[in-house]
């Protein structure tokens, strides 16, 4: 089960015949549609797919990719409004832990879902369009470790009193004694750290420690 769903905005082929080709194929074997676009994002050499490989490393391979808009364009620029029933169908198939958009037209597409109250905001997260003007490679650096954070606060959030963990940042080891709300009503992390102290921890800053 991949834990993450990416959405992005539309695919896109050369001309009418491959988009009407394209569509054809969706709509005949429906279920093979996802691992063709996540295939082509993780190994493809589009702009899109080659900026987000960049973006995520080796930790691409945790998406399942597919678009906001199951609509085949006939070229590059174009560009369709979000499918919400689409993608509430998509969610319900994969059952992410999390869901990210890439773009407005996903943003837009999961904002409907987050008002029918059939996702949550907490499980969500909002990125810019790989391939957008004025994303720069800076920027996009930064994903993975914002894509990791909020995967680790959606897990983390419910930890188990004597789970085990290390600080991400401090690489300290401790002892996890509750789970529960900040006075802003955030999940925080009560934690005993080996050498002595005990701390509240945002979720998305520890990182679980298998079982030896």
């Amino acid at each position: 089960m991949k834990q993450i769903l990416g959405f992005l905005q539309n695919q896109y082929a050369a001309g009418q015949k491959d988009a009407d080709e394209w569509s054809a194929i969706y709509e005949s074997v429906p279920q093979v549609r996802r691992r063709i676009i996540s295939k082509y994002i993780c190994h493809g050499h589009s702009l899109t797919a080659r900026r987000l490989q960049k973006a995520f490393g080796e930790n691409i391979e945790q998406f399942a990719f597919e678009n906001a808009s199951p609509l085949v364009g006939t070229h590059s620029s174009s560009r369709f409004a979000a499918d919400s029933e689409h993608m509430a169908s998509v969610i319900e198939e994969v059952k992410p832990v999390l869901v990210v958009t890439f773009g407005k037209v996903a943003e837009e597409g999961l904002y409907f879902l987050l008002n029918c109250d059939k996702w949550t905001m907490e499980r969500s997260l909002f990125l810019p369009h790989p391939a957008a003007r004025g994303t720069d490679d800076w920027e996009r650096d930064g994903w993975n470790e914002r894509v990791k954070a909020k995967l680790r606060s959606v897990l983390n959030t419910d930890l188990a009193p004597g789970t085990r963990i290390t600080h991400v940042r401090s690489n300290e080891a401790g002892t996890v004694l509750d789970a529960r709300l900040d006075e802003y009503d955030s999940p925080t992390l009560l934690v005993s750290f080996d050498e002595g102290r005990t701390q509240e921890v945002p979720p998305e800053l520890v990182r679980v420690e298998e079982a030896a």
